[in-house]
């Protein structure tokens, strides 16, 4: 898979499919240009870039995917490197299940459908302030 777009200190990029060829439409991740292990070792204009990346994909993926709700946060058990997790909760999530099983609930997209939603994703960015980082890696 290609990256759609560039810029620098930021980038998104959605779950990739598992073992079984799908992934959690609207699980994405977004994650610092520079190796930056924590959350506070972001410089204030990478945070604040990351900042605005995390607005603009969330009302995106609002619109994209008609999500009733957009989680972020940031975990970094699992990787020495900054990576901020978005979910996408969808309408017929049961109220409840968890904030951080909502991908659980998400429709399950083969690498196609993760792909179009990306384009979607990127086009919606660059209407609002320039090219943003989306991914699909």
């Amino acid at each position: 898979m290609r990256d759609l777009r560039e810029a620098p200190r930021r980038g998104a990029a959605h779950a990739q499919p598992g073992e079984d060829g799908r992934a959690s439409l609207g699980y994405l991740f977004i994650e610092s240009e520079r190796h930056a292990p924590h959350l506070d070792d972001l410089t204030d204009e990478e945070a604040a870039a990351l900042g605005r990346l995390r607005t603009r994909l969330a009302r995106a993926l609002r619109i994209e995917v008609a999500a009733l709700h957009v989680f972020a946060a940031v975990i970094g058990r699992n990787m020495d490197h900054f990576h901020e997790q978005m979910v996408a909760r969808y309408p017929d999530t049961p109220a409840d299940v968890p904030w951080h099983r909502s991908d659980e609930f998400a429709p399950r997209a083969n690498a196609e459908e993760v792909a179009d939603l990306a384009r979607r994703l990127a086009r919606r960015l660059a209407g609002d302030d320039g090219p943003q980082g989306v991914r699909l890696d």
